[in-house]
């Protein structure tokens, strides 16, 4: 069988086709909006969203690890190639077992994963935007992260409920 014909099999799976048009999808809209604050907002400008200045907009080009913890670049590429390997893994080995929910979860998570990744890769840092008083400075990939694992806590606490 040739490598032309696994993927069309494997595209014939609906479940594979979704995670894929999701995935493509939420990446993409996470480098649009980045692109377009980082091209459009000054970068000394802090704009609050709301009066009690809880959110708001402030420009950070993120050389750091996560919770930006200082860790020497290639260390960041190692977690970044050891926790994408294990996830692919699991989700490749599990796929076929994995719900509605579960794949939705994990689209997110791979989504924001990936979307940083590759801008780590191609500028050297990822970029932060969204600001919240006393939690730091985020982008929507982080928060696709945080809904994915948020949503895999909730699947499995309503699992063990049943």
């Amino acid at each position: 069988m040739g490598r032309q014909s696994v993927i069309k099999d494997i595209f014939k799976n609906e479940r594979v086709r979704s995670f894929v048009f999701w995935f493509t999808g939420l990446v993409l809209l996470d480098q649009i909006i980045k692109f377009v604050v980082f091209r459009f907002v000054s970068v000394a400008r802090h704009v609050v969203l709301n009066e009690e200045q809880i959110l708001g907009i402030q420009l950070l080009k993120n050389f750091d690890f996560a919770f930006s913890l200082r860790v020497p670049e290639p260390i960041i590429f190692l977690i970044y190639i050891v926790v994408l390997a294990v996830m692919l893994i699991y989700i490749k080995n599990n796929f076929r077992t994995f719900d509605a929910k579960s794949i939705l979860a994990w689209t997110f998570i791979v989504s924001g994963a990936i979307s940083n990744i590759v801008e780590r890769v191609i500028f050297g840092y990822v970029k932060d935007f969204i600001y919240i008083v006393g939690g730091g400075i985020f982008n929507f990939a982080d928060f696709y992260i945080l809904f994915g694992i948020a949503l895999l806590f909730y699947i499995e606490f309503r699992r063990e409920k049943i």
